[in-house]
């Protein structure tokens, strides 16, 4: 979910669980998501899937279509999609296994995470309750797709 290209909330207990579930591993963004972080991800192999081939940030890879991406993470054994929506939808006819935080929150956005409609099992990995850094309760879920 996303607001104005932003989360609209700040949660640092899903933030490290993203990081443990990304870290020393390609991410797979598109440009709207690099340029809402505003720089790579440290420890992670930094892809962005664009059309704009003057778009070259220090720091990226940077992949012109899914082909490029297959190519370019032929020798990795996990790879991450880590958004934006469009991206998210390319690559939904892939999906192995989809990790997704539920935050117990109502928020207006502009930009919903659609699953996979696919046949999945779903179990839930995490919990985390509302404390002085975290304003939301978050469930942490994971979708295997067979």
């Amino acid at each position: 979910m996303g607001r104005s290209g932003q989360l609209p909330w700040h949660l640092p207990a899903d933030l490290k669980h993203f990081r443990a579930l990304t870290v020393d591993k390609p991410v797979i963004m598109g440009r709207k998501t690099y340029d809402s972080m505003g720089k790579p991800l440290p420890r992670r192999r930094n892809i962005v899937l664009t059309r704009d081939f003057s778009f070259a940030p220090d720091g990226v890879e940077i992949a012109n279509s899914i082909q490029d991406v297959w190519e370019m993470t032929s020798r990795d054994p996990e790879i991450a999609i880590i958004g934006g929506a469009e991206i998210f939808d390319a690559f939904a006819p892939y999906v192995n296994v989809a990790y997704v935080t539920r935050v117990d929150a109502d928020a207006e956005g502009d930009v919903y995470y659609n699953a996979p409609e696919r046949p999945s099992t779903c179990k839930v990995i995490g919990e985390h309750d509302i404390d002085e850094r975290n304003p939301y309760a978050m469930t942490f879920l994971r979708f295997d797709y067979p």
